[in-house]
Order: C-alpha cells, then sequence, then structure tokens
C-alpha cells in the first residue's frame, strides 16, 4: 500500500492513492462521514491490508495497458499509449481551450478539462442510441490528451492526478447512468480500471474529495474540479441510497460555499477581456468629427437665418404695396373754410359836425403758400427746394440729392435748409405730411430690404428734424413711396436724381 502526502501547510494532511492490481473483496460500506462544517474535520482514513479492506487509490505513475480494439480480451503490448495515437480526434478543441483558459486562467486543470464536460453534456443530451466503441475511444483519448497537456504544462504531478481520478470517474458514472450505456461493455472497460486499475470510483471520489475538504486551502483547485464533476452530473455511490440525492446536495452546497468564499461572486463581465485598448487622441484626424459636427452645425444655423431672412423680407415688401396702394390716391380733405372775422362791439362814433363816420374795414387774409414761399426764397433761388400751391395744399419739393447713397445721412446744407422750413410752416396751423421717394432702381440690403423702407426711413429723418422746430410735433407724419410717382424718367441720371427726392406737404386750416 502506498500513500501521498500532500503538500500544504497542514503536515498532517494525507490523501491516499489507489494501488495497482485488481479488484480485492470489497469491505463493507460504512456510514458517510460529515464534510467540513457538516460536524467537523474528517480525518483521513488509515488504509489497512487486512483482508476485505479495500486499498485507496494509488495516483502515482502506474504501467497501464489497454485492449487493442473493443471486442478483444488480450492487452495491447505496447500499452495504452499507443492505443491512444490509433484514436483519431475529429473534433478541434483548440479555440474552446484558449476561452476557457481565459476565465480560469488560475486554474489550468480546469481549463484543460473543458473538452471532456464538452463530451459529458452532450452524453446527458443523447436519448438515442450512440456508437459506443467510438464514444469510448473519444473519451479515453480526451484523458489521455488531458494529461499530456497538464504535464506539458508544469503542472503538479498530484493535481494531474487528482484531476484525472475525478473526470474518468465521472465519465464511467454519466455513461453506465444510460440505458445504451448499461447495455454495452462498458463495465468492463472503465476508465476507472483502464487509468488506474480499481473499479470502485463512485465511492473513492468521495473520499477524495471529503479528505481534502479536511485542508480545503491547500486543495481548492482540485476541489474547484471535483464540485464541477458534481455539477456535471456525477452521483457516484449516492446513486443506488435512499437518501442519496440529499445528500449529494448538501456535499454540492458545502463545496460551492468554500469555493464563493475563496473566489467571491462572480464579475458581471461576460468575459475578463472584454475592454478595448484605449485610443490616443488629439490629432487632427481624430478631432475631425468634432469639427464636422461643428460645420453642420453652423451651416444649419446659416440656413435657418437665409430662410428667416427671406420670408421677413417677402412681408415687408408685401406691407410696402399694399401701403403704396393705399398711398396712390390720398384723399384730400378740404380745407376748413376760414374763419369768420370777430364781431367787434360797435363803439358809439361821433361824427364831427358836418361829418359821416367812415365804414368799418376788414384786414386781409393772409395767403399762406405766398407767405411760405416768401420765407423760403433764399432757398429756392439756390436751387435746394421749390414751393408749389397744389389743391389748396403748399408743396415744398427738395431739389439736388438730400441723402448720401443708400442712406438717411443728409447732405450739406440741408439740415438748416429744414430747419428754415419748420420756421417758415411754424405760424401756420394744420398737419403736415413727409413723403419720400426713390428713383426706379433696387435696393436689396439688411437694413433697406427694398425702396420702400428706404423712402420711408429718408422721410422719418426729415420729419424729425422738422418736429424739432415746431411748437406741435404732432402735426407731422412721415409716408413712404418707393419709386411710386416719378416726377422725371428714371432712364437717365439726372432723372433719377429727381426722383429721389421728398415731398412736404402742409394743409392749412
Amino acid at each position: 500500500m502506498t500513500r501521498d502526502t500532500l503538500d500544504s501547510d497542514n503536515g498532517d494532511a494525507t490523501i491516499f492513492a489507489p494501488a495497482g492490481g485488481g479488484r480485492r473483496a470489497p469491505e463493507r460500506q460504512s456510514p458517510r462521514q460529515p464534510l467540513p462544517g457538516q460536524g467537523g474535520d474528517v480525518p483521513f482514513p488509515q488504509a489497512s491490508q487486512s483482508a476485505g479492506t479495500r486499498p485507496p487509490p494509488d495516483l502515482g505513475p502506474v504501467s497501464r495497458s489497454y485492449p487493442s480494439t473493443w471486442d478483444s480480451d488480450e492487452p495491447a503490448a505496447e500499452g495504452l499509449s499507443a492505443a491512444s495515437r490509433a484514436v483519431e480526434i475529429t473534433v478541434d478543441h483548440s479555440d474552446a481551450l484558449s476561452t476557457v483558459a481565459d476565465v480560469y486562467n488560475d486554474n489550468p486543470g480546469l481549463a484543460l478539462a473543458a473538452p471532456i464536460f464538452e463530451q459529458l453534456l452532450r452524453v446527458r443530451g443523447s436519448s438515442d442510441v450512440v456508437d459506443v466503441p467510438s464514444l469510448h475511444r473519444k473519451l479515453m483519448r480526451g484523458l489521455s490528451t488531458f494529461e499530456t497537456q497538464a504535464a506539458a504544462r508544469g503542472l503538479a504531478p498530484r493535481h494531474v492526478r487528482l484531476v484525472l481520478y475525478a473526470l474518468a470517474a465521472t465519465v464511467d458514472d454519466i455513461v453506465l447512468r444510460t440505458k445504451w450505456g448499461q447495455e454495452s461493455r462498458w463495465s468492463t472497460r472503465t476508465m476507472i480500471s483502464l487509468f488506474f486499475q480499481e473499479s470502485w470510483g463512485g465511492e473513492r471520489f468521495f473520499t477524495l474529495l471529503s479528505q481534502m475538504m479536511a485542508s480545503p486551502q491547500s486543495f481548492m483547485k482540485e476541489i474547484e474540479v471535483f464540485y464541477y464533476c458534481i455539477e456535471f452530473g456525477f452521483v457516484g455511490k449516492y446513486r443506488l441510497d435512499a437518501g442519496g440525492n440529499a445528500e449529494l446536495t448538501q456535499i454540492s452546497d458545502d463545496v460551492y460555499k468554500f469555493l464563493r468564499g475563496i473566489r467571491g461572486f462572480p464579475q458581471p463581465e461576460l468575459s475578463p477581456s472584454w475592454r478595448g485598448v484605449t485610443a490616443n487622441r488629439g490629432r487632427l484626424r481624430d478631432l475631425m468629427p468634432f469639427w464636422l459636427a461643428a460645420a453642420g452645425f453652423a451651416l444649419i444655423l446659416l440656413v435657418v437665418f437665409v430662410v428667416l431672412s427671406a420670408i421677413l423680407r417677402r412681408d415687408a415688401e408685401i406691407a410696402a404695396v399694399k401701403v403704396s396702394e393705399l398711398l396712390a390716391d390720398p384723399v384730400q380733405t378740404p380745407a376748413p373754410p376760414p374763419p369768420p372775422p370777430p364781431v367787434r362791439a360797435a363803439l358809439p362814433v361821433v361824427p364831427a359836425e358836418g361829418m359821416l363816420a367812415p365804414p368799418p374795414t376788414t384786414p386781409p387774409a393772409i395767403d399762406p403758400y405766398r407767405a411760405i414761399a416768401k420765407m423760403l426764397m433764399p432757398q429756392q433761388q439756390q436751387g435746394l427746394i421749390s414751393v408749389l400751391s397744389r389743391s389748396g395744399t403748399v408743396v415744398i419739393i427738395t431739389r439736388k440729392e438730400l441723402f448720401t447713397s443708400a442712406s438717411t445721412t443728409l447732405r450739406t446744407p440741408y439740415p438748416a435748409v429744414i430747419k428754415a422750413i419748420a420756421e417758415a410752416l411754424q405760424p401756420f396751423p394744420g398737419p403736415i405730411a413727409v413723403t419720400g421717394f426713390t428713383d426706379s432702381l433696387p435696393i436689396n440690403t439688411p437694413t433697406f430690404p427694398n425702396n420702400e423702407a428706404l423712402s420711408l426711413a429718408r422721410a422719418k429723418r426729415v420729419a424729425q428734424l422738422l418736429s424739432e422746430g415746431l411748437s406741435d410735433p404732432a402735426r407731422v407724419s412721415a409716408f413712404g413711396r418707393g419709386a411710386a410717382d416719378p416726377i422725371a424718367t428714371n432712364a437717365t441720371p439726372d432723372g433719377r436724381s429727381a426722383n429721389r427726392r421728398v415731398e412736404i406737404v402742409l394743409t392749412p386750416r
């Protein structure tokens, strides 16, 4: 009998391995020992060489043999290695191993066992009769490949033997629970018998697990593999016990709590390496999308501005046309008749003796046109304005260029001329209308979108200066007619200059 002493902080932690040799007489099964946390630690069983006692599995290197064919009873001289080389692997697990190793990078033994677990899932999920010899060869080759790869990766021999034992026992247990597995010769060609030359893996599995749980910190990785074997369907000796399912569930829960205490809760990420590489920013081509977004936003603002400006200009032109139509034929308000002369009380006149009293005389009415024309004679002689009488109104028309081009700035000496006009109009009551006119050349600027707007702005400027010289500024009103009512042709520069004018109309009362 041999035993392996496991390297750990606890020097007394020993795990017994199965020794070579055939099947011995089974011993009477003793009650199941509780796991840690279920009633105390379980000491390692001390094996005995007495009759009726099963030796513990010797997990050290042994000489193995395997029948040359499924139907042969003779062992092959080359042993398991030759038989393994004769089996073809039809599934490439390199990608799966890479993925599993990424998740279980701290337990390479579990990562290398992924192909075995994958095949066991297919076995459990298959209800049809399978090719048992072919499956047997695949699983045998998979276990052999696991052992070879584990040794190549430098895993400890103790770890490799324990994991291989758990995998071999799990393969046998799951296959022999199927109907087609029970009807086949698998029970005479079990993986436990091939790799460890024993046939009680269903019991020894839990014995090994119990021994490792007595010193769990030293066997955390091995315990994790045993736990996954249970989760993938290993039942073992509890398959025939009346309360075996409950006991197996309790064992699985205890192992799970231990592993959870060691590993903690799983991370929410699907993969530990899901985060990408942070790209360095700052280069011009990296900033281009931001510049493009800013340029696109500015372009949108420009389009909105142009559209709104066009709508505003159109509405202004429509309003100017309507105003021009209203002013095309202004209703001339007839001048009210002059008030009757005041009645003076007759004074008793005592005529001189022999003389008659002269009849009373009425002072003549002052003509506003004549008076205003006389007062503005100097400006008329300079050719700056002209004074006309039109249908009972007094019309003052500017000459030459009153404003600078496309603006409301008065040229010299028109500010003084408008002041003189205000002094001439002050003595005569009545409304004063200031109307601006332009030539026929169109204008389109942000300030003056059309000729009507320009003529109205110029009329308001003259009305403002005119109101400053009147005692009643409310008498003055301003209008813009644009290019309407020309007094000369717009085909010549002189004609267009004459049409650019302002008319001041007084309606006397």
